[in-house]
C-alpha cells in the first residue's frame, strides 16, 4: 500500500520511471502476499471460509488480488508513458550523432507506440481482473475505514477501464496513421484563416506528405494554382460559387462546413490534377502553427 502511495506521488510529479519502479515493488508485495495465501493450501482456505467470519477471509484474498492487479496495471501504464520520455524524444531531434540517426531510421516513434500498445493491453487486462476480483469482495464485512475506500475504488474502476481501452484504440489508430506497416501519403492543405472559408480559410498552398514508420520520408509543397492548372476537366461549381467563377477547382473545394465532405472533395480534385490517391487530408492554419510553436 505504501508503495502504491509512492507511485501515486511519482505520477503527480510526472516521474514515470520512478512510478513504474514503485508500482513494480507494490506488485511484488501483493504477489508475495497472494503466494503466501496459496501456501496455506486451498483446503485450509476452504475450511476457514466455512467458519464464522470466513467470508472475511475470502474477501481478504480477493482484495490482495485487486491490489496485485492494480499494481500491475499501474506498472504497465507507467512503462507505456515512459517510452515517450523527454530524453528519448530529444534523441529524435538531435540527429548529429550516428546513433540518433539510427534511432530515426529505425522508426523509433511508431515502434515505441507498438510497445506502448502492448503495455496498455497488459494494463487493461489487469484492470479487468481487478474489477472482477473486487466484485467478489463483500464490502459490508470489511472494517469501516476500508469500506469507504473500497466503494470508491469500485466506482472508479469502470472509468479507468474505459480510459485505458480508449487509449488502446487511439494507439492502434495512431500507428496506422504513422505508416508503421505500410507508408502513408497525406494531402496537406494550408488554409489562410484571415481569408474566411467554410473549413478554416482559403487554400493557397498544398503539400504531399509521405510517412513511413512515423518519420517523414517525403515532403512536397506547391502553390494551389499550379495544381489547378493541371485540371483538364471543367467542373461546374455549387450555385453560390457560380457568381464568382464558372468552374470549380481545388482552391475552392473546401466549400462544405463538414470537414470530411470538404476533405473528400479536395482529395478528389487533387486526383483529377494527376496527383495520387491519398490516405487522408490534413489541414493547417497559421494559428495552429503559432499554438504549436508556443508549446514547443
Amino acid at each position: 500500500y505504501e508503495n502504491l502511495l509512492s507511485a501515486q506521488q511519482s505520477l503527480e510529479e510526472t516521474n514515470f520511471k520512478s512510478a513504474e519502479n514503485n508500482f513494480s515493488l507494490a506488485y511484488d508485495n501483493f504477489f508475495e502476499a497472494s503466494e503466501g495465501i496459496k501456501d496455506l493450501g486451498q483446503l485450509t482456505i476452504a475450511i476457514l471460509e466455512q467458519l464464522p467470519g470466513g467470508s472475511l477471509v475470502a474477501s481478504g484474498s480477493h482484495l490482495i488480488k485487486v491490489g496485485e492487479n492494480l499494481a500491475l496495471a499501474g506498472q504497465s501504464l507507467s512503462a507505456a508513458v515512459n517510452l515517450f520520455s523527454s530524453t528519448d524524444l530529444f534523441k529524435l531531434l538531435d540527429n548529429k550523432t550516428g546513433d540518433s540517426q539510427e534511432v530515426i531510421q529505425s522508426g523509433f516513434l511508431s515502434d515505441s507506440i507498438v510497445l506502448s500498445r502492448e503495455k496498455l493491453n497488459q494494463a487493461l487486462q489487469a484492470v479487468r481482473t481487478a474489477k472482477k476480483e473486487l466484485g467478489q469482495v463483500e464490502i459490508e464485512l470489511l472494517p469501516s475505514g476500508l469500506q469507504e475506500k473500497t466503494i470508491s475504488l469500485k466506482d472508479k474502476l469502470p472509468f479507468v477501464e474505459g480510459l485505458v481501452s480508449q487509449a488502446l484504440d487511439y494507439s492502434t489508430a495512431l500507428i496506422e496513421i504513422l505508416g508503421h506497416d505500410n507508408p502513408r501519403e497525406y494531402l496537406l492543405i494550408f488554409q489562410n484563416n484571415s481569408e474566411v472559408r467554410a473549413t478554416g480559410g482559403f487554400i493557397g498552398t498544398y503539400g504531399l506528405l509521405t510517412l513511413d514508420k512515423g518519420r517523414v520520408k517525403k515532403l512536397f509543397i506547391d502553390g494551389v494554382f499550379n495544381a489547378d492548372g493541371q485540371l483538364q476537366e471543367k467542373i461546374i461549381p455549387p450555385k453560390p460559387i457560380q457568381k464568382i467563377s464558372t468552374s470549380w477547382s481545388m482552391h475552392d473545394a473546401n466549400w462544405f462546413p463538414d470537414f470530411p465532405a470538404s476533405a473528400q472533395k479536395i482529395a478528389w480534385f487533387y486526383e483529377k490534377t494527376g496527383g495520387p490517391t491519398v490516405d487522408g487530408v490534413i489541414s493547417l492554419t497559421p494559428t495552429v502553427i503559432e499554438r504549436l510553436l508556443e508549446l514547443t
